[in-house]
């Protein structure tokens, strides 16, 4: 499962959308969960205490993650490009 998780910014499900088309450019866009109570939703659903705890964050975040059962496979910082795990 392939997904992107979102603050409630203002234009930042777009902002991440194109961060994801610019490292990914053969890939179609996952699903963009926005805002942390339904981060926090997805987190209990899957099991996954990360995902939980990027619930929990405040300021500006957009994360790519592509997940398998409840284990992270990869995760990119989508502000910065870079990947993390």
């Amino acid at each position: 499962m392939k997904v992107i998780l979102t603050c409630t910014c203002f234009n930042m499900g777009k902002k991440a959308s194109e961060a994801f088309s610019l490292l990914f450019p053969n890939e179609a866009c996952p699903d963009i969960i926005k805002g942390r109570d339904r981060i926090a939703k997805f987190a209990n659903k899957i099991g996954n205490d990360h995902i939980t705890a990027i619930s929990k964050l405040t300021g500006r975040f957009a994360y790519y993650l592509e997940i398998d059962g409840q284990n992270i496979l990869e995760e990119y910082n989508l502000l910065t490009g870079r990947r993390i795990a």
